[in-house]
């Protein structure tokens, strides 16, 4: 599960609205995200929660409650009377009589009318709640990112220019599943580890998978295994390198079978310069 998507679970929860299988879904990726992610989906939930907030910030007319119920009372007298003529309600707006039928009673319509109010109301929040959701969704990958890489190795990162990158490109092996997935190595001469960050790894259906992190030959055969992790729906993974690289080294990234062995290689990296 992606962390946008954990995000609209999150909102929905706040407000009740998740099935079983959804609120187990939801619950088994609280417990395996982030401390930082964790925390920003509460804060959130306490803002869905208070839903006065998030309704628009209009002042209604004074006398919109009495033309509201003045037009629901026109309407029942004169269902009730039968009239062949138009209804004028008290805002000046003209409705046609709509043909009497005996299975449709006047508290249907009436109720009928506060339902349309009702999906307005829902549809507004509804607007606003994505909106929301869609900012929320960009500061935890901000976050995350932040969280991933580290305040010195964000900071050599972009101001160092030593500080250098061996990207990973998707293997022609890799799962269907996987082609989203992207990953890097950051290293610079000062630093005593390198830092390794990837997302958009997963097992299968999202949940947590293994991986291993190698050092390959000219032929992508694994030298030696630099790290062995996990990663679940899709969210960054990021840890230190301490093995020493030497310039011209190649890293790749394998599925982990376990017992069965090293699995399919799925994304290599560039030489080391």
């Amino acid at each position: 599960m992606t962390s946008r998507e954990l995000i609209e679970l999150a909102a929905l929860e706040a407000l009740g609205l998740l099935d079983e299988s959804e609120q187990a879904e939801f619950d088994r990726a609280f417990r395996s995200a982030p401390a930082a992610l964790r925390a920003q989906l509460r804060a959130e939930q306490a803002r869905v929660a208070e839903l006065d907030q998030m309704l628009p910030n209009v002042d209604p007319p004074d006398d919109l409650r009495e033309r509201v119920i003045g037009a629901v009372r026109d309407a029942v007298e004169a269902e009730a009377a039968g009239t062949a003529r138009s209804v004028v309600h008290r805002p000046g707006r003209v409705v046609p009589r709509v043909s009497r039928s005996r299975r449709v009673s006047p508290l249907w319509r009436a109720a009928a009318i506060g339902l349309s109010v009702a999906v307005l109301v829902l549809g507004i929040l509804a607007n606003q709640l994505l909106d929301r959701n869609r900012q929320l969704g960009d500061q935890v990958i901000v976050a995350e990112y932040f969280n991933s890489v580290g305040t010195r190795h964000l900071r050599d990162t972009l101001f160092n220019a030593n500080t250098k990158r061996a990207i990973f490109s998707l293997a022609d092996s890799a799962p269907s599943a996987l082609a989203s997935a992207q990953a890097v190595l950051l290293y610079n001469p000062d630093w005593k580890t390198a830092r390794f960050i990837s997302e958009g790894l997963s097992g299968e259906h999202g949940e947590a998978g293994t991986f291993q992190l190698c050092v390959v030959d000219e032929d992508n055969k694994i030298i030696r295994t630099v790290n062995r992790f996990q990663a679940e729906g899709g969210r960054f993974v990021s840890f230190d390198v301490e093995l020493k690289l030497e310039t011209g080294a190649r890293l790749a990234l394998f599925i982990d079978n376990g017992s069965e062995g090293v699995g399919p290689l799925i994304m290599l990296a560039q030489r080391l310069s």
